[in-house]
């Protein structure tokens, strides 16, 4: 018999099983208006890698935007809750969040639930017809009050609290002077 002996060398690699980052952060956020805070999004890797945050869509990824490192996500502009921005209009923000490791990702979709604030101002009219005097907040900022805009009348040392519609700058407080001078 011909007995040939060979030494075969193997070599065998660890390969790191990597397992896909995992959300700890809720999926539904409530945020108060005129504000650009909206949520700050949360994973965990079992693989202890570092993870990169990205907004991967949904109907309003091009309202917000999300910081890669830390996964605040913050909309571009104060959403207001009486004239909502969303693609709806309807005061829910949805986007997908992406959490990606060095082999794998994660996604989750997101809702951002847009929440009403009391908007108030109070003052006092100082000259000219102070007392029952008509404060309003001129919605379509025509310089007259309409029906359906908010108002209130000052009392009679002028001082008035009126509850407002918009936060918007394009809907300003104005006075009637139609009061009494004291």
């Amino acid at each position: 018999t011909n007995a040939n002996a060979k030494t075969i060398l193997v070599s065998v690699t660890d390969v790191a099983d990597s397992e896909p980052p995992k959300f700890t952060s809720d999926s539904v956020f409530t945020v108060k208006e005129n504000s650009t805070s909206a949520a700050t999004i949360s994973a965990s890797d079992a693989d202890g890698d570092t993870l990169i945050y990205r907004l991967a869509g949904g109907n309003d990824a091009s309202k917000l935007r999300i910081d890669e490192g830390t996964g605040t996500l913050t909309f571009l502009s104060a959403p207001d809750y009486e004239t909502p921005s969303d693609t709806n209009e309807d005061g829910v923000y949805d986007v997908i969040v992406t959490a990606t490791d060095n082999y794998e990702s994660t996604s989750q979709s997101i809702t951002i639930v847009l929440a009403d604030v009391n908007e108030t101002v109070k003052g006092v009219l100082i000259d000219g017809y102070l007392g029952g005097a008509t404060v309003f907040q001129d919605l379509n900022n025509n310089g007259a009050y309409d029906s359906g805009e908010p108002y209130t009348t000052s009392e009679t040392l002028g001082n008035f609290t009126l509850n407002l519609a918009s936060a918007s700058p394009d809907a300003p407080v104005r006075v009637v002077n139609s009061g009494f001078d004291i």
